[in-house]
Formats: C-alpha cells, sequence, structure tokens
C-alpha cells in the first residue's frame, strides 16, 4: 500500500493569522483616529463655545458701563441744570420787582369748564375768558407753531399750543429796545415758545393796565409794567413742558408738539 497524504485543514490559508492580526489592527487604529478627532471637535467646539461667552460677556460689560456712564452724565446734566434754574429764579426776583412784574397767578379755567378744551372754529368773545390774554378755554383744532411774531397770530392756535405745555411772551406792539431783542434772540428758537405782539379787535384784545408784557401757560400768568428777559427767561424755564427739568405747569399735554 502506498503511503497516505496528511490533509491540511480545508479552511486554513497560508498567513491566514497574520492577515487576521492586520485586520484587528487596522480596525483599531481606525477607531482610535475616530476617537482622537471627535475629541478634537469637541475640544474646538468648546473652545467656541468659551470665547463666545467671553465675547457677550464683554459686549454685556461695555453695555453696562456705557449705560452707567449715560446714567450719571444725565444725572449731572440735571442737576446742573436744577442749579442753573434756582440761580436763574434768584436773579429773576429782583429782575421782576425791578419791572413791575406781578407773581405767577393761577388763573381758573373757563366757564364752563366743560369748555376748557373746547375745539372750535370761531372763538368766543375774549372777554368771556377767565383772563386777558387767555391762559386757557375754547380754541382752534390746530396748535400755533413757536417761534417769534412780528405780528398778532391766530390766537386759537395760541391757546391750543398753552395745552401742550408752551409759553407765550405777549408783548405791546410798541415794545422794542433790548429787552425784547434779547428775548427774541434767546427764546425765539425755543421748541414751546411764542413770543408775540397781544393786539386784537376784541374787547380784551390789548393788553390793559399800562403793561408792556404778559407772560402765559396753561392756567397760569404774570403781568409786568416792563418789558425784562430774565423774568421772561425764568417763567420759560418753569413753565415750558417741553425743556424744564422742574416743570411747575399742569398743561393736561404737556411735552406734545406744537
Amino acid at each position: 500500500m502506498g503511503t497516505r497524504r496528511r490533509r491540511t485543514s480545508s479552511g486554513a490559508k497560508p498567513g491566514g493569522r497574520a492577515n487576521a492580526t492586520l485586520d484587528t489592527d487596522t480596525k483599531r487604529q481606525r477607531r482610535e483616529k475616530g476617537r482622537r478627532q471627535r475629541e478634537d471637535i469637541r475640544r474646538h467646539s468648546a473652545r467656541r463655545m468659551q470665547l463666545r461667552k467671553i465675547g457677550v460677556g464683554l459686549v454685556i460689560g461695555v453695555i453696562v458701563v456705557a449705560v452707567a456712564a449715560v446714567t450719571v452724565h444725565d444725572q449731572v446734566a440735571a442737576r446742573h441744570r436744577r442749579q442753573e434754574q434756582q440761580a436763574l429764579l434768584a436773579r429773576a426776583s429782583k429782575a421782576a420787582d425791578a419791572a413791575g412784574c406781578t407773581g405767577v397767578r393761577v388763573v381758573k379755567p373757563y366757564n364752563p369748564s366743560s369748555q376748557d378744551r373746547q375745539h372750535v372754529e370761531a372763538l368766543p368773545a375774549l372777554s368771556s375768558y377767565s383772563s386777558q390774554p387767555p391762559a386757557s378755554g375754547p380754541h382752534f383744532p390746530a396748535p400755533l407753531d413757536s417761534g417769534v411774531y412780528t405780528s398778532p397770530p391766530p390766537l386759537g392756535g395760541a391757546i391750543h399750543s398753552l395745552e401742550h405745555g408752551a409759553v407765550e411772551v405777549w408783548l405791546v406792539p410798541s415794545a422794542s429796545g433790548p429787552e425784547v431783542s434779547r428775548i427774541q434772540s434767546v427764546l425765539g428758537h425755543e421748541d414751546h415758545v411764542i413770543v408775540a405782539p397781544y393786539s386784537y379787535p376784541d374787547p380784551g384784545g390789548q393788553l390793559s393796565g399800562g403793561r408792556q408784557m404778559v407772560l402765559v401757560a396753561w392756567h397760569h400768568l404774570q403781568y409786568c409794567n416792563q418789558v425784562s428777559a430774565l423774568v421772561a427767561e425764568a417763567f420759560v424755564a418753569g413753565y415750558d413742558a417741553s425743556t424744564s427739568s422742574n416743570y411747575l405747569g399742569d398743561a393736561p399735554e404737556a411735552g406734545v408738539a406744537i
């Protein structure tokens, strides 16, 4: 009988174990590479998040500092305006005595009071108002623009402007001189101030009693025998609702545009 040959395992191949080991190492390397990549992504994301938080914090810090600075500036400015206003009122008191001015008087509402803010197309008789010049009462639907008028403006519009917190500096038509010029130059550009001659044909349409200047706000009025720019400035400082830091008036629509 011939010699039998030993069979090798049918699945065995030369180098099979080495190939399996190589495949295992390759998979491990891929997993490790993927892990490192994920870790890098995580670190980058964390760094971006940290930088974003730092940036947001810096922005918030800048805003807080800016708001604080503005607040402090506004407080300082308001305090400075109050000090200026107090100093102006102190000087104006002596000027008012020299110009023969009354104190600021409170004017009662138009009678009947239901018409104190009524819009009309034609004014009732000026003598029916609680004061001359009027400090409230029936008026035109549109307010009068601020500024200096060289001729008497529509009185119905002027009364409406008072309702919005404006101040009127009424002068006799013959008024002139440095005090008038100062009023026109200093107050004529204010947002809620009207400077004009008071002269209307109806009874109550002239400044009476030798008055040269009358200062009017809603329900408030001050008469002066002589024109005084300082007195006018002090009145505006207290009753111009658009600029006063210590508004003294009670206009129902104070500060609304005219």
